[in-house]
């Protein structure tokens, strides 16, 4: 079982939002895919411990005509990666960001790539950390 599949993050994304992030790479790291590894089991927890989504119902998660989850990913990315680096201000900034950004979401259940009014979550104030 993938973590949420269906939303992609790779480094580019980051990049996009801090330009300068690969600085922040240690000499043995290629990319920051287990850092957004480890996060996207942190969002997939937080939204199945309060949607109250089976691991079936979780795999099917798919961003509602805009890309929140996928922001709150790449936020806390680069929070842990600033973290992980001692770059505390940034992180807490980028956590923060995290924060303020809604989980809108839907339960692809019938797997038509579209969202009908019975698959759509609204979670408004979900949030990570401290």
């Amino acid at each position: 079982m993938a973590i949420l599949a269906n939303i992609t993050v790779a480094d580019s994304d980051l990049s996009a939002v801090f330009p300068d992030v690969n600085d922040y790479k240690f000499s043995s790291q290629t990319d920051f895919s287990d850092i957004v590894d480890r996060v996207k089991r942190e969002v997939y927890r937080d939204i199945r411990a309060k949607s109250g989504k089976t691991n079936t119902e979780m795999d099917r998660i798919k961003d509602l005509n805009t890309t929140e989850i996928k922001d709150k990913i790449i936020y806390l990315s680069l929070a842990e990666i600033f973290l992980s680096n001692g770059a505390l201000d940034l992180a807490d900034s980028y956590r923060s960001r995290a924060n303020a950004v809604p989980l809108n979401y839907y339960d692809d259940a019938d797997a038509d790539s579209t969202a009908d009014d019975s698959e759509k979550e609204f979670r408004p104030h979900v949030t990570f950390g401290r």
